[in-house]
């Protein structure tokens, strides 16, 4: 269909200066282009979300879609800096739906679009990302969708534009000093609007099959209109009258919403600097309940004497209590008497049938392996745990000991073999758990070991299609813990420390520690290194989970006082190192550096 408009209007929009489309829009470069941009400090993108539907007979349905268009190159024009994204042409519009023509979508679905395009944008380094609804329905989705983005993304500053009242508002300014009155002006397709796309896109106007449409309150019909649909109020989906629609008013209209636009968004990125979001959950381990509790808290304090002479009061009380037996070899490990933990683990396990009580007991001798560097036999007495739960029908248990084993093979240099393992253990736990959850994360850091940035950046979608569940809400760390490595591995230190400290706040764990001390020392602060690691040896509970990054710590903290030329303390730090893993059934590359260094 061919569109009628004015010679006037033609004339008149042949005279307006207009830069090249491609000067902003970014789905009109290289990108070789794009890039360039990026490094002379473009740094904004603008995502535009319109709609198509009905706009009466004279607006094609286009309009919302064409409003965002003019809007947002309008808006980069005026703050500088900016590249707009590839506009969003469809919008919530179940309430046009009488009309031929509408394309309507769910809001789950529009949010997830507009997620996948900031995902993409923040992965290339854009650190303003602006979102501006042009269609009436979007605004509140617009709302939610820049308080769960900025959640996501501490390092990058995310803004939706959300106030549809004052986005009205400016064009209710324009018709009052033009002396148009409200129900002329109209709220959809009456004269504001079809005045505002002949300004902007003539084309889509066809003033001669103008008619006038409701005219009264459109406000106070807002609720039969969202529940019968436009047509309840007007047959032909007008609500005002275009009928004396200009051009000269339809720039002025736009003119005034660019302003309102524009100072949103250069409001939002004046002064921003990333931080970490308040409202994080915690994601740790829970409080100690039972009749250990107090021994439990004790231990977990570090207060050692305490944790062992409450224990050892209740083995009197209960002699041979396998789980009293299995918290004092824990108090064993952490005050790095393992031979001891290990002799208190075997000779419970020879006295003990049940076999839950069994698998906790091969559980914390896989443990125990790992911190001697006896990987081998730490995979053995994972798989005897996997099977011990097989035999409760869990398969999601079981895919959790194969994780065990997959971490063991990553953190050795056998990535390949655990990204293999990880998969095993997908198999077994296929749907959203916190068992899913936590592979999903560290086969995330396995690809990111193998400069598979984009598998991992695959992984670190699942876990955040999740996080938006009251359920899986604490596991936005391991989202912040996978993107900040990713981050890391495309040499962004800055970025990957702020999303480091958002996980931390929700769980004060050694994986998270060494990735943070790893940022620092990427950014060249050495002393923060040191004392991210130093923090990590200095955790309790949380080691007895991850012994590997325990023991590597001390060799990682020799590496550190050598860069300092501390030689006294890096050659404590690497005998320290040795005593957990000299006699490792695997040479380690980390084993035979350190004792190069021992050796002079």
């Amino acid at each position: 269909m061919i569109y009628k408009t004015t010679v006037a209007v033609v004339f008149m929009l042949l005279l307006t200066p207009m830069a090249p489309a491609t000067q902003y829009e970014l789905e009109k470069k290289t990108w070789r282009e794009v890039e360039t941009a990026l490094g002379q400090g473009i740094d904004t993108a603008i995502i535009t979300i319109g709609a198509t539907e009905q706009h009466g007979p004279q607006l094609a349905l286009a309009a919302d879609s064409a409003s965002g268009d003019c809007l947002a190159r309008a808006v980069a024009e005026q703050v500088g800096r900016a590249l707009i994204t590839p506009n969003i042409r469809v919008g919530i519009s179940p309430h046009h739906m009488h009309f031929p023509g509408t394309i309507t979508v769910r809001k789950q679905i529009l949010k997830a679009l507009v997620y996948e395009y900031v995902h993409s944008l923040a992965w290339h380094g854009f650190r303003h990302i602006a979102i501006i609804p042009t269609h009436g329905t979007n605004f509140p989705m617009a709302g939610e969708l820049g308080e769960e983005l900025r959640v996501l993304y501490p390092h990058v500053n995310i803004f939706s534009y959300s106030d549809a009242d004052a986005y009205l508002g400016s064009a209710a300014v324009i018709s009052e000093r033009l002396g148009i009155d409200p129900a002329t002006a109209g709220t959809h397709a009456g004269l504001s609007e079809t005045a505002f796309i002949l300004a902007c896109q003539p084309e889509l106007v066809d003033l001669e099959s103008a008619e006038q449409g409701f005219m009264g309150d459109a406000m106070a019909m807002g609720e039969k209109l969202n529940r019968d649909g436009t047509h309840s109020i007007s047959p032909i989906g007008v609500l005002g009258d275009p009928r004396g629609a200009t051009v000269e008013a339809g720039q002025e209209y736009l003119d005034s919403r660019a302003k309102l636009l524009s100072d949103y968004v250069m409001a939002a990125r004046e002064g921003w600097a990333p931080e970490i979001p308040g409202d994080l959950p915690y994601g740790g381990l829970p409080a100690p309940e039972g009749e250990l509790a107090d021994a439990v808290t004790a231990r977990r304090n570090g207060d050692f004497d305490t944790a062992r002479q409450l224990l050892q009061e209740k083995l009197q009380a209960q002699p041979g209590d396998p789980m009293i037996v299995l918290e004092l070899a824990r108090i064993d490990t952490l005050e790095d008497r393992i031979d001891t933990a290990r002799e208190r683990l075997k000779a419970l396990l020879a006295d003990t049938t049940d076999n839950e009580i069994l698998e906790k007991i091969h559980d914390e001798l896989a443990l125990i392996s790992a911190y001697q560097g006896r990987f081998a036999e730490a995979a053995e007495h994972k798989l005897k745990a996997k099977r011990l739960r097989g035999l409760r029908n869990d398969p999601a248990g079981e895919g959790l000991k194969l994780f065990y084993i997959a971490y063991f093979q990553a953190e050795t240099g056998r990535v390949d073999e655990a990204i293999e393992s990880y998969g095993q253990a997908l198999e077994l736990a296929r749907d959203p758990s916190d068992i899913n959850l936590d592979i999903e994360h560290l086969v995330g850091l396995a690809l990111v070991k193998k400069g598979r940035l984009l598998d991992a950046a695959q992984r670190l979608r699942v876990i955040g299609d999740s996080v938006n569940d009251p359920e899986f809400r604490s596991h936005i760390r391991r989202f912040y813990h996978l993107n900040g490595e990713i981050l890391l591995a495309r040499n962004r230190p800055e970025d990957a420390a702020i999303n480091f400290q958002a996980t931390l706040k929700i769980y004060d764990h050694p994986l998270y520690r060494e990735s943070m001390a790893r940022a620092r020392w990427q950014a060249g602060d050495l002393e923060g290194a040191i004392a991210e690691l130093e923090r990590l040896v200095a955790l309790t509970d949380a080691r007895l989970d991850i012994p590997i990054h325990y023991v590597k710590a001390h060799y990682q903290l020799g590496q550190l006082h050598e860069l300092q030329g501390d030689q006294d303390r890096a050659l404590d730090w690497y005998r320290r190192f040795l005593q957990f893993w000299e006699e490792s059934d695997l040479d380690l590359e980390e084993i035979q550096a350190a004792r190069k260094k021992l050796a002079g």
